[in-house]
């Protein structure tokens, strides 16, 4: 059984849990950050994570962003269901939609609502245009967005892949369901 309290420093409050290392056996005293600065509230997360640790169900919050996700999953899950050009696909919905709109966000802050904020921008004003600049002597390459709607069926397709990467993400257990 594992149990735990709650510590308070500074004006933050700690849990503190007693764990057992499964290499050695030895007891471990682990510290994490609550977030709450009123000792009720981390009492409730302190109980609602050490019913998670006794079920086995609780997952580390990860550090590891959208972005992070997406691109693992094209290059490493993908190419063992997907023919490589539908992966090319995939990456480029990764790359010039998914990224520059949601990839800066943590796997632990993305929530429902700023994905269907992204579904909702992409279906108004998403579709793409490659533009040639001349930048310091040299032509670049650019995907600027027109103002124009994306399709409905070109936005279920980005929805396939996101919903593959995050369904992808709690296997790997970076991400709660």
């Amino acid at each position: 059984m594992i149990s735990g309290s709650v510590q308070k420093k500074g004006n933050r409050y700690y849990m503190v849990l007693e764990l057992t290392d499964p290499a050695t056996g030895k007891r471990k005293q682990t510290w994490r950050a609550t977030g709450c600065t009123r000792k009720r509230d981390a009492e409730a997360k302190l109980h609602e994570t050490l019913a998670e640790l006794n079920r086995g169900t609780y997952v580390e919050p990860s550090s590891m962003t959208l972005a992070e996700c997406l691109l693992r999953w094209v290059q490493e899950i993908a190419p063992l269901t997907a023919s490589p050009r539908t992966c090319a696909g995939y990456e480029s919905i990764i790359r010039h939609h998914l990224i520059p709109a949601l990839g800066a966000v943590k796997l632990a802050d993305l929530t429902p609502e700023m994905i269907q904020r992204y579904y909702t921008t992409a279906l108004k004003s998403g579709r793409l245009k490659t533009v040639r600049v001349k930048e310091n002597g040299a032509w670049v390459v650019r995907r600027e967005r027109t103002g124009l709607p994306l399709s409905s069926t070109h936005v279920r397709q980005h929805h396939i892949v996101l919903r593959a990467a995050l369904d992808q993400a709690v296997k790997w257990r970076k991400l709660v369901y």
